[in-house]
C-alpha cells in the first residue's frame, strides 16, 4: 500500500514499492549511520525514528492509501535517507532487500528532491 505525503500544501503520491523503499531506507540509516548522523541526515536519530514510526503507523491502519502530513524538515530526512542508501551506504543485494532496483530508488530520491525544490521555490 502506498501513501500520500503532504508537505507545505504539496502532495506527493507514493506507490507501494516507493513506500517500502522509504521505510527500509529510514530503517537502514538508523541501523548503520553512526558518526555525523545529524550532518548526514539533517536531524537526530530520534527525529528520524519518529518519522519512521509515523509512516509505519499510518500504513498499518488500513489497506487504503493514507495521507501523511510531514514538515519540510521531515521531507529532508526522507531525501537524505534515500541518498545514503543509494549513494553512501553499501547494501549487499540491494534489490532483494529493497524489493526495487537501485535505479527505482534513485528515481524516488529525484521525485522527493523535486518536490522539496518546488516547496522552496514557493517561499521565494
Amino acid at each position: 500500500m502506498g501513501f500520500l505525503i503532504t508537505s507545505c500544501d504539496l502532495k506527493i503520491d507514493i506507490n507501494a514499492i516507493e513506500s517500502q523503499a522509504i521505510k527500509l531506507a529510514l530503517d537502514q540509516v538508523l541501523k548503520t549511520v553512526e558518526g555525523g548522523f545529524h550532518a548526514r541526515l539533517g536531524g537526530s536519530k530520534d527525529e528520524v525514528n519518529q518519522l519512521l514510526s509515523l509512516i509505519k503507523e499510518k500504513c498499518a491502519v488500513t489497506e487504503l492509501s493514507q495521507d501523511i502530513n510531514i514538515s519540510t524538515d521531515q521531507l529532508i530526512f526522507l531525501i537524505d535517507s534515500l541518498n545514503e542508501v543509494c549513494h553512501g551506504i553499501y547494501i549487499k543485494d540491494f534489490e532483494a532487500q529493497f524489493r526495487c532496483s537501485k535505479r527505482e530508488a534513485v528515481s524516488l530520491l529525484e521525485k522527493l528532491d523535486s518536490a522539496y525544490l518546488a516547496i522552496e521555490n514557493t517561499k521565494n
